[in-house]
């Protein structure tokens, strides 16, 4: 019944919109809201209906993409345990082509909200094994910052978890009271034959924005970067990727490859790049499990496992005072020829 009502709703408001004397931003509002519910209504009921095999694994980490990448070191230790158990990744929509290339999971579950999860997980038998990565009482985006409960270690938490290990991959282990593994992330790419060259020649890629202001570096240091790089290294390109650029000024160099469809988009530029430049951010966890060279401007605990937590093929900069925006930009072209990119 609630699939004809939601149905009904929405069309009851676009048939006002077509009157006059309606408001129309109010009515267009409850039109968007109602098509919404609708689609998350049939987009659950698909998911309670997916077929799941009793012997299942499903680990869950709906987001956000900086855990999910530093996490798939876990689908690897799963199936070397159990390699007769099909393994599922429960995942948010927008980040599923993160693992959906990924050759030891059976399939992706892509989910709309929390209470879908929720509602899964009461459906499923006991012989289906659950990994639920995500701490007690985390706050996600996908539900509009409300709070999620699980059984997981309440000692674990949003405000300590960075002192429970010594990178993103143990702590998530820890929490889902695994053994703590802190191996190198793997990033699966699309075939080859779905793989875009999205930039010619010899180019650094860099990343400037994270989910977190503290954590960003100044846009007139990124411009003041890329000005002297366009000296030094005329034949180097520098390729802004992420959601959104941060790059105001124009410069002969600079190349905007931001807001792209796919993860795999941003991929298929960052697998091809000579080296990366960054904050510390999903585009950093990205460049990590692609074994590209990389510097990263951190001013907090170290999130990464593999290459980037051991100093291979990259440079950690760490500021003196723990402030990323008052490191110098000749630190960072040091880095970069201490790398050999330059």
């Amino acid at each position: 019944m609630k699939k004809f009502y939601f149905l009904f709703k929405y069309a009851s408001y676009r048939v006002l919109l077509k009157f006059p004397m309606t408001n129309k931003s109010k009515c267009l509002a409850s039109a968007s809201k109602y098509y919404g519910k609708l689609k998350s209504f049939s987009s659950k009921r698909k998911i309670l209906n997916m077929p799941i095999e009793d012997n299942a694994v499903l680990i869950a980490q709906f987001e956000s993409m900086g855990d999910i990448i530093a996490c798939e070191p876990i689908i690897r230790k799963i199936k070397e345990e159990e390699p007769n158990r099909p393994v599922y990744w429960i995942i948010a929509k927008q980040y599923g082509d993160i693992v959906r290339y990924h050759p030891n999971l059976k399939g992706i579950i892509e989910i709309n909200s929390v209470e879908q999860w929720i509602e899964l997980k009461k459906r499923l038998p006991k012989t289906v094994r659950i990994i639920d990565l995500h701490f007690h009482r985390r706050k996600y985006i996908l539900d509009g910052g409300k709070v999620y409960l699980n059984d997981n270690r309440d000692d674990i938490n949003e405000e300590n978890y960075f002192s429970m290990g010594s990178s993103l991959l143990e702590i998530f282990s820890k929490t889902a009271g695994l053994e703590p593994i802190n191996t190198a992330p793997v990033f699966y790419r699309r075939p080859k034959i779905q793989q875009s060259k999205w930039v010619g020649g010899k180019y650094i890629v860099i990343h400037t924005v994270s989910a977190m202001w503290r954590k960003d570096y100044l846009v007139e240091k990124w411009e003041e970067l890329i000005e002297k790089l366009s000296v030094i290294a005329k034949d180097i390109k520098i390729v802004e990727v992420g959601l959104l650029p941060s790059i105001k000024k124009k410069f002969p160099n600079y190349i905007d490859k931001t807001n792209l469809p796919s993860i795999q988009d941003t991929a298929d530029i960052v697998a091809g790049s000579c080296g990366f430049i960054g904050i510390d951010s999903s585009i950093a966890h990205l460049a990590n499990a692609l074994n590209i060279k990389g510097v990263v401007l951190l001013g907090g605990s170290m999130p990464f496992s593999g290459n980037y937590q051991k100093g291979i093929m990259s440079k950690i900069i760490y500021p003196k005072d723990g402030i990323v925006r008052n490191i110098s930009v000749e630190t960072i072209i040091n880095a970069l020829k201490e790398l050999q990119i330059l």
